[in-house]
């Protein structure tokens, strides 16, 4: 059935009952592997693979909505009932999203914003639609669009509407526009002459009311409401010369405006300027008394002795090098800092200093804490850290907090009183209101610093997702399970019991939303509603669990897969999940409060059923020490137990949480192997877990990787003259290291990998502007020494030491544009082979970097991997690039 809306975009709709007889009919013919004859999967066929992205649910839990991407088709939205299972398709739609309660969706469709009834089927497309916005009761709809009138000519226009789509007021050439949060009122600013107004529309009343407010000389940027009818406002002047904030304490009493300007005469910040960029601030506090905003001194004028050239200066003793402020030196050491002005004269307050100028505040709270910025970076020469202050803006008070060292975690709580930070393996919270710290897990035996992480420096912890409501409790996780402490440490509960079990718990991520200060912010969550949990399992399966107000934790789904993308209606007990293996495309399930068992919604890519696939287990494997680690074992398709298969061995760290992952077959590849391609080529497909030593990363790797082998080996199903290795990135760093230690390998790929440990040691990462020794201490390379205090150890474990003994035929992979591991690093490990006459290939993809996104690249690089192993490990005739040129 088809849906003709008023533009002729075609909406295609599938109810079950009309499908019925056919699907009846069709059980009595062969459906695709039902008769048990399959194909051979072939590249050919790679194009009708698509993925399952972005599913959402609707507030009333009627609805789903997921996009449906194709490599060569034509992308789909599709809208889907979950009672009636009824589809609607929407080609090349896109960015779904549903409107409360209502039967209302929008989409966006090619260029145009589309609003869809789910009852009538009918469409209302907005043309050139940037943005919109609905009021919380349903009451208004606004289109913020633009229109280009003349060739290099936008005009803006903000048209307001009820939800008969009957056009209320249309206001054009619109600059930007402001809500308040009771969705009453409307801010905008447009272009009139030279001057830019400031208007409002007041919703509040039956009748629309559209007032101008002021008429300014410069520019208006950042509309920001207060808690009432406040209206900040900063204003760039005509010439760009100065930032002025503006503060209507009441929008409709012009007399009301405050003015705060720093370059009146006599105000002692005058070698200050307001800063207005994406970073800075301009917010109220919540009780409306206080505006905050972000400040930078001048910078003073120094004159360059440089004779008219560009020359760098690289000083040794700068704490960041050239690159990182390309020159600037200013902008480190005089950051913007954040200032709350009650709106009398030009009096500020400074919230922060120079090694202190980052803030984290929640919203109602009196405390605002600075930190720097720059603890996070790897290159820092501070040791004993930065000062952490907590400001208290209604007393004017200011308390030194803790010196916190590089990459120290720390989270404020919601309510914004305590600050928690883990240190020396314990978890310890600051309190604001008693300028106290206290260690809140010393006495509980279980461990919370995570005993899995085998980098070199401070072992992290397992994590704090946030705390409960009104700050009663602090939630941290240890390896299995999620307490509450009391932010004093008087008392702590286990909440969930997964290690007695052997499953991981973690609240599901999608219940919450991302703090606006990333993983500075705590998330709140009330433990009076229900709190879904993912599980991890020992076997690798995943699911879900509830765990109700009563403290109850029941189970809401578990698969011998993979579970992900949890979403919960906002008013129905209704949750919608994806759930895949690696031989079964992902499908969308649906839990709801009626039905036992979850049910399935929609199966992506039915063709596959078509086509030979692998399987995969985990299984595992012993070191020398008898310690016992995990690998992932993907067999080939159409398994034969009485054939011998080659295999290749993929490796990077930890990879057996790959054992569930579906992998469509594909052409474009990126930086890593995809296993499906491997699988459906007659390859088993090897990813052991490597747990490391300090100084030993590469030997590490070469045992760990020897003994699965080895183990797998013993099931007689693998060519033991037939293996291949493969790794990226540092992954490419093991495999070159691995083949200059053993001849296990029939042949390898390197693909953008470390070679030489010590020429890498003293170069740049140019992407990052920082030096590559930061990735060696504390960090990846896993060192706990540098260079100069024991130089044999990077020597010891540096790949193209052992050159000489490399045997296994070597293909390295890299990009000319790599300066996350730099490209050269490629370019010395061939001149090495080239000059020791081994059999070696290297590969420069032109404008790739440590990835490669140009799709012929990608491509290019697919078959030529395929060429690489076929030849060495299935004996396939040579491919005409690898020959050699006389």
């Amino acid at each position: 059935m088809y849906a003709q809306n008023e533009n002729n975009t075609q909406l295609i709709w599938i109810s079950i009952p009309q499908v019925v007889f056919f699907m009846l009919y069709c059980l009595s013919c062969p459906l695709w592997g039902q008769a048990g004859i399959k194909e051979d999967l072939t590249p050919r066929d790679f194009s009708k693979w698509h993925h399952l992205y972005d599913p959402k649910i609707s507030d009333n839990g009627k609805w789903a909505s997921f996009l449906l991407s194709y490599e060569n088709r034509v992308d789909t939205l599709v809208l889907q009932n979950i009672t009636s299972k009824e589809k609607i398709y929407i080609p090349r739609g896109s960015d779904p999203q549903f409107i409360n309660n209502a039967n209302w969706v929008f989409y966006r469709q090619n260029d145009s914003l589309q609003l869809f009834n789910l009852e009538s089927r009918s469409t209302k497309t907005f043309i050139n639609a940037l943005d919109y916005r609905v009021s919380k009761d349903l009451k208004y709809l606004s289109i913020f669009s633009a229109e280009k009138i003349k060739d290099t000519i936008i005009e803006n226009t903000l048209e307001i509407m009820d939800f008969d789509l009957q056009s209320l007021i249309t206001l054009k050439g619109v600059l930007d526009f402001s809500f308040n949060k009771d969705e009453n009122l409307l801010a905008y600013t447009l272009k009139m002459g030279s001057n830019t107004i400031l208007g409002v529309v007041a919703l509040e009343n039956a009748t629309i009311k559209n007032t101008t407010i002021r008429s300014f000389d410069g520019t208006i940027q950042k509309l920001v409401w207060g808690p009432n009818k406040e209206l900040a406002v900063i204003e760039n002047t005509h010439d760009n010369s100065n930032q002025v904030v503006h503060w209507f304490r009441h929008i409709f009493d012009k007399a009301s405006l405050e003015t705060c300007n720093l370059e009146e005469a006599g105000c002692k910040y005058c070698d200050y300027s307001i800063v207005n960029n994406r970073a800075s601030t301009l917010h109220f506090s919540l009780d409306g008394e206080m505006l905050f905003f972000h400040i930078q001194k001048k910078p003073t004028s120094v004159i360059k002795e440089n004779h008219g050239s560009e020359v760098q200066i690289w000083n040794a003793k700068d704490r960041f090098i050239f690159p990182a402020t390309d020159g600037n030196e200013f902008d480190f050491k005089n950051l913007p800092l954040m200032v709350g002005w009650k709106g009398i004269g030009n009096e500020l307050t400074i919230f922060g200093e120079e090694d202190s100028s980052k803030n984290i505040w929640a919203k109602g709270s009196a405390y605002i804490f600075s930190y720097s910025s720059l603890d996070d970076f790897s290159d820092t020469t501070i040791k004993k850290g930065t000062p952490v202050y907590v400001y208290n803006w209604n007393t004017g008070t200011k308390n030194f907090v803790m010196w916190r060292k590089a990459q120290m975690l720390m989270m404020l709580s919601p309510t914004g009183r305590y600050l928690s930070y883990f240190k020396d393996n314990d978890w310890w919270v600051f309190d604001a209101n008693e300028n106290s710290h206290t260690n809140i897990t010393k006495s509980i035996s279980i461990a919370f610093s995570n005993e899995e992480y085998d980098w070199s420096g401070v072992v992290p912890p397992y994590g704090n997702p946030g705390w409960t409501v009104n700050d009663e409790s602090i939630l941290l996780y240890d390896k299995y399970d999620l307490w509450k402490v009391a932010p004093d440490g008087s008392n702590a509960e286990r909440i969930t019991r997964g290690r007695s079990i052997g499953k991981v718990f973690r609240i599901a991520e999608t219940v919450f939303k991302v703090g606006s200060f990333r993983e500075y912010m705590g998330n709140c969550y009330d433990l009076s509603n229900d709190i879904p949990f993912y599980i991890k399992c020992e076997d690798g399966s995943t699911g879900y669990y509830l765990r109700t107000p009563n403290g109850s934790i029941n189970q809401l789904s578990l698969a011998a897969g993979k579970v992900d993308a949890i979403q919960k209606a906002e008013s129905a007990d209704v949750y919608l999940y994806t759930e895949e293996h690696f031989d079964v495309p992902p499908k969308l399930m649906v839990k709801t409060a009626t039905e036992s068992a979850a049910f399935e919604l929609f199966q992506s890519n039915p063709q596959h059923w078509k086509y030979n696939w692998g399987k995969a287990e985990l299984f595992n494997y012993s070191l020398a020490s008898e310690e016992k680690l995990k690998g992932a074992l993907f067999y080939p398709a159409n398994f034969d137990p009485k054939k011998k298969y080659p295999m290749v061995v993929y490796i990077y760290e930890r990879l057996t949480d790959r054992v569930n992952n579906y992998e469509n077959p594909t052409l474009f590849t990126g930086a890593d192997i995809n296993i499906t391609n491997f699988t459906t080529r007659g390859y088993f497909v090897l990813c052991p877990d490597i747990k490391y030593k300090l100084n030993q990363a590469g030997k590490s790797a070469l045992e760990c990787v020897s003994a699965s082998v080895a183990e797998v080996l013993k099931r007689g199903f693998v060519e033991r003259d037939k293996i291949g290795l493969f790794g990226h990135s540092f992954g490419g760093y093991e495999t070159s290291y691995i083949i200059g230690q053993t001849d296990l390998f029939a042949a390898a790929i390197s693909a953008s990998g470390i070679h030489d440990l010590i020429s890498l040691y003293f170069s740049v990462a140019w992407l990052w502007k920082i030096p590559q020794s930061g990735r060696f201490l504390n960090a990846q390379q896993r060192f706990n020494k540098t260079y100069f205090e024991s130089p044999d150890l990077y020597a010891k474990n540096s790949p193209i030491r052992y050159a000489p003994y490399i045997t296994t035929p070597l293909l390295t992979i890299t990009g000319n544009k790599d300066s996350n591991v730099n490209w050269e690093q490629s370019v010395e490990m061939y001149n090495a082979l080239r000059i020791l006459n081994k059999e070696h290939i290297m590969l420069i993809y032109p404008n790739e970097g440590h990835d490669f996104f140009e799709p012929n690249n990608q491509i290019d690089m697919t078959y030529k991997r395929w060429q690489w192993f076929d030849h060495y490990l299935k004996d396939s005739e040579i491919a005409p690039w690898m020959i050699p040129r006389d």
